[in-house]
Formats: structure tokens, C-alpha cells, sequence
């Protein structure tokens, strides 16, 4: 038996090969194998400073899983399946993904000429696992496309894969055998038990009916498949098998197809489930973020309109302020004028003060003059006397001196007086103490401006803060306003997102919906088809137990008939009879 796996690799442009071995390699012969064909191959496409072929790590194709998965043991092989080898990256080499040419047959002694396989792969074109991807350590899955002739169904069997209906297969009975076997050996231990056939036969819906009970299958292990009757199943014997039974090996290669697909169609259905899972998940998430979005959107048409009425209230505070600043600039200048009325005032009766207090001071001026004349002449008086008292005799001569002078002291005095007189005219205390009054009313005003003023800073200053609240609101408002657009265009995104989501969930539904209608179409398909393919089954059991009996009849009419011809003495008509 020729075991084959299908060896890819990428030097310089994707190469892939058909490898065979006599039985399932281990993987170490395998990297032995891959490691010489790929590296004549690297020697012929690649340059000498890429240096030598080295595998770096190995994946294989998982038909059931339909997934790129690591090679780690040989029990991962199966016959054509096919194998990705990567290398270490360098300057001179990087895997990069591609399509996998269909495999060819290394030829002995020229590497680098090569031909065809003679059978087709059974795998057609494989996507090349992404390197990168690889390299970290998750496994690549990619698609892949098969020979099937155009069908687009899932084909079971590795070796062939070209029709999709069964009555289209164009698997040879050898191939059906073998598929078959390897499906009941489960262990790979190239033994079929009684467990692994009971197993087999009621995983394929063929027991539980009215021939084939469980004694019926236990018979046809036992006394049919099992010639030897060591408790196993060898290949050889199921091939005996086959052989009487070929209705019944039809319908085990046909049930073992159907049943993977069916497996396949369940796991996509659970797939599609899980997908709808994680839609409706998202679709919840896209409702609440929706929700939220609303809610956001109307905290901000309440913020909003909350900054409106701040905005208003402001101005109007603003306005308020303005007309009591207007007041106080009137009041600030009519204490202005009133200050400059005073000062006009004040300044015209210190003026008149000023004139009179002149005219005061030269009559004391002139006073003080006519003083110092009349003591200067009671100074003469004095000395005039005193002389009289020493010159009595020159007494007559000087009477009419002091006649004549007392005469000038009364003169003296009289314009003593008249100038004390004109110094007390020129005393006016109503008009000192208008002056006073003047005084004290011009520091009243100039208190009043102070307070005027200091009303006026405080009215300016309260219309500012009023402004700037303005501004404040205003800007707020704007805030708001941007806010509220940005909360809008993510509360569309977010409805936009809810709608594509309940459309997707929707879309899922109605494709789960028509897949679970087709399913359920082949599954009452193959149930007719079970039936009547259990018909037949039923009528080739008993027809082959017939046959057997007939045969057990046969030979003991035979035996029978050579014992009568002995003891007759007459020789046995066997060729005729058996002619």
C-alpha cells in the first residue's frame, strides 16, 4: 500500500510535491523526505547566499476541521493530505501568501525536472497559510478549492472529489472499501473491533430496524466478516466482506459521505447560530450606546437651554447695570459741577478776603506808624519837660513849643483813631464766615464726588463682571451647541449602526431560517433514502442467507449423493450434475 502526502513550500515562488511512502511516515522520516526533495529544489531556484534548505516548523490541512493546523504527530496524516513547510525568515527569503500549485512528482537524479502526477490531487489549489501569522503562533485557516468538477459540495473522500451526487461518484469499489474500512477504524490500529463495527453501524442509522437488529449485526461481524474469528476485523477480511455485500458497502461509503456532510452542515448552522449570538449581542450594544447617545443628546438640549436662560439673565443683569452706570456718571458729573460752582466761589471770596485782608494789613501798617510817632513825641514831651524843670527861665520860649506840639500829638492821635477806625471797617466777619460756609460747602461737594466716584467704579465694575458673565454664558452656550451637534452626528452613528445591526440579525435569521429548511428537506430526503436503501439492505441480508442456505442444501444433496453412489456401487454423476 502506497501512502502519499503532498509536500508545499515556498523558494522563490511557491513548488509543492508528491511525496510516497509504503506506509504512514513518522514524522521524522517525513522531515528526512521533505528536507531532501526541497533542498535540491532551493539549490536550483534560489542563490548561494540564501544558504541552505532548513524546515523551521510544518502545518497540515485538516479536512474535517477545513483549517491549517500544526504537524506535531503522524496520526495527523492521512493519505493525500496535503503539508505546508515554512522557513526561518531572512534577508534572502519570506514566506508570502499564494495559492499552492497542484503537486507534482519529484524525478530521481534531476530535481530539477519534474511531471505530473498520474492521479489527480485530490486537493487542488491550497490558500498558502500567512507566515506572519504563523510565526506567532495562530493557526492559519484558509479556504481552499478541490477538483470537483465545478460542484461547489463538500466532498469527503482525500482521493477523489469530483462529483457532488452520489449517483454520480466515480470512486471504484477498491476506493469505496478502503474509505470505508478507514472510517471504522477509528484507532488507526488497522483492526476493526465488535465495538468499533456496532459503532459504526448505529452511527449510520442502519440498525434498529426489522432485519438488522443488533443480533443481525453481531451475526455479520462474527459469523460473515471475521473469518478467522480472532475478534477483529483485518482489511483483507472487510474486503472479503465487501465482496458479498456490495449493496451494503454502497450504502456505508454513501452514509459516511452524507454523515460528514452532515456534521460539516451542523457546524456551520451552529456557526451561523453563534454568529446570530454575537449579532444580537452587538445589536444590544448598538440599542444601549443608541440610548445613551439620546440621553446625552437631550442632557445637552437641557444644558442648553439651561446656558439660554443664563445667557438672557446675564444680559439683562448686564442692561441693569449699564442704566445704573449711566446714573452714576449723571450723578458723578452733576457733583462734578456742583464742585466746580463751589470752587468758583470759594476762589472769588478768598479773593475779596485777599483785598481786605491787604487794606487790614497797611492800615495797621499805618497805625503802628502813628504809634511810634506819638511815643516818639511823649519821648520828646519827656525831654521837653525835663528841660522845662532845668530851664525854667527859657519856660516862656518853650509853652508855645508844647502848644504847638501837644497840638501835633492831637492831631497824631485823631489819625490814630481814624486809622484804627478804617483797620476795624476792614474787618467783616459775615464775610469770613461766608467764607467758611464756602469752605465747608466746597468739601461737602468734594465728598459727595468722592462717593459719586467710587458709586460710578462700583457701577462700572459691576457692568463688566455683567459682561463677562455674558461672555461666559455665550461661550457656555456655544459649548452646548457643539456638544449637542456632536452628541446629534454620534447619535445617528449610533442609530445607523443599531439599524445595520438589526438588518445583519435579521439577514442572519432568514439565512438560519433557509438553512435549517433545507436541512430539514434532506434530512426527510435521506430518511426516504435510508429507507429504501434499508429495503435493500434487508433484501440483500436475507437473499444472501437464502443463498447460503440453498448452498447448504446443495452440498449435503451432493454429499448425500456420494454416499448413495458408494454404497450402489455406481460411480457419482458429479461433473454433469455440477454442469
Amino acid at each position: 500500500m502506497v501512502f502519499t502526502v503532498l509536500a508545499a513550500c515556498d523558494l522563490s515562488g511557491k513548488c509543492n510535491f508528491e511525496l510516497a511512502f509504503p506506509t504512514v511516515p513518522t514524522i521524522s522520516e517525513l522531515r528526512e523526505r521533505i528536507d531532501e526533495v526541497m533542498s535540491q529544489e532551493a539549490a536550483l531556484r534560489r542563490s548561494p547566499q540564501a544558504g541552505q534548505f532548513a524546515i523551521h516548523r510544518a502545518q497540515v490541512f485538516d479536512e474535517r476541521m477545513e483549517m491549517w493546523v500544526d504537524l506535531v504527530a503522524s496520526s495527523q496524516l492521512e493519505d493525500y493530505c496535503q503539508v505546508y513547510v515554512f522557513q526561518k525568515e531572512s534577508p534572502w527569503h519570506k514566506d508570502t501568501p499564494g495559492r499552492i500549485p497542484p503537486p507534482v512528482k519529484p524525478v530521481c537524479g534531476s530535481p530539477s525536472m519534474y511531471r505530473r502526477s498520474a492521479s489527480p490531487p485530490p486537493y487542488g489549489e491550497h490558500n498558502a497559510p500567512l507566515y506572519s501569522d504563523l510565526r506567532e503562533g495562530s493557526p492559519y485557516s484558509a479556504g481552499r478549492s478541490s477538483y470537483r468538477g465545478g460542484n461547489t459540495q463538500e466532498e469527503y473522500s482525500p482521493a477523489r472529489s469530483q462529483g457532488g451526487a452520489e449517483g454520480l461518484d466515480t470512486s471504484t469499489h477498491a476506493e469505496k472499501v478502503k474509505m470505508v474500512y478507514d472510517e471504522m477504524d477509528v484507532r488507526k490500529s488497522r483492526a476493526v473491533t465488535l465495538d468499533d463495527w456496532n459503532d459504526t453501524f448505529a452511527k449510520l442509522h442502519i440498525t434498529g430496524h426489522e432485519a438488522l437488529t443488533d443480533a443481525t449485526v453481531e451475526d455479520l461481524f462474527s459469523k460473515k466478516a471475521d473469518r478467522n474469528e480472532d475478534g477483529v476485523v483485518s482489511y483483507p477480511e472487510f474486503q472479503h466482506f465487501a465482496e458479498i455485500y456490495p449493496k451494503l458497502l454502497d450504502c456505508l461509503y454513501f452514509r459516511f459521505k452524507r454523515h460528514h456532510q452532515d456534521m460539516l452542515r451542523k457546524d456551520r448552522l451552529k456557526s451561523q447560530y453563534d454568529q446570530l449570538e454575537d449579532l444580537e449581542k452587538k445589536l444590544d450594544d448598538a440599542r444601549g450606546q443608541a440610548l445613551e447617545a439620546e440621553s446625552e443628546g437631550i442632557s445637552n438640549q437641557q444644558k442648553i437651554d439651561e446656558c439660554e436662560n443664563a445667557v438672557q439673565q446675564a444680559k439683562e443683569e448686564e442692561q441693569d447695570a449699564a442704566q445704573a452706570k449711566n446714573h452714576a456718571h449723571d450723578d458723578s458729573e452733576n457733583a462734578r459741577k456742583a464742585v466746580r460752582d463751589a470752587k468758583q466761589d470759594e476762589a472769588a471770596v478768598k479773593e475779596e478776603i485777599k483785598k481786605r485782608d491787604a487794606a487790614k494789613r497797611q492800615a495797621q501798617r499805618a497805625v503802628e506808624n502813628q504809634e511810634k510817632k506819638v511815643q516818639a513825641q511823649q519821648a520828646e514831651l519827656e525831654k521837653l519837660k525835663k528841660e522845662l524843670e532845668v530851664l525854667l527861665r527859657r519856660v516862656a520860649d518853650k509853652e508855645a513849643e508844647i502848644s504847638k506840639q501837644q497840638e501835633s500829638i492831637s492831631n497824631a492821635e485823631r489819625e490814630t483813631e481814624e486809622c484804627r477806625s478804617k483797620a476795624l471797617d476792614c474787618e467783616d466777619p459775615a464775610l469770613e464766615d461766608q467764607a467758611k460756609e464756602k469752605t465747608q460747602a466746597t468739601a461737602a461737594a468734594e465728598d459727595d464726588l468722592k462717593h459719586c466716584i467710587q458709586a460710578e467704579n462700583e457701577r462700572t465694575a459691576a457692568h463688566r463682571n455683567a459682561q463677562r458673565q455674558v461672555s461666559q454664558a455665550s461661550q457656555a452656550k456655544a459649548q452646548a451647541e457643539k456638544d449637542a451637534q456632536a452628541a446629534k452626528v454620534k447619535e445617528d452613528q449610533k442609530k445607523k449602526i443599531e439599524t445595520r445591526a438589526e438588518k445583519a440579525v435579521a439577514d442572519q435569521k432568514r439565512a438560519i431560517e433557509r438553512n435549517e429548511e433545507k436541512d430539514a428537506d434532506a434530512d426527510l430526503k435521506r430518511q426516504e433514502q435510508e429507507d429504501k436503501e434499508n429495503e435493500l439492505i434487508i433484501m440483500e441480508v436475507r437473499l444472501r442467507e437464502q443463498r447460503e442456505a440453498v448452498e447448504r442444501k446443495e452440498e449435503h444433496l451432493r454429499g448425500a449423493h456420494r454416499d448413495f453412489s458408494q454404497e450402489a456401487g455406481r460411480s457419482s454423476p458429479r461433473g454433469s450434475y455440477e454442469a
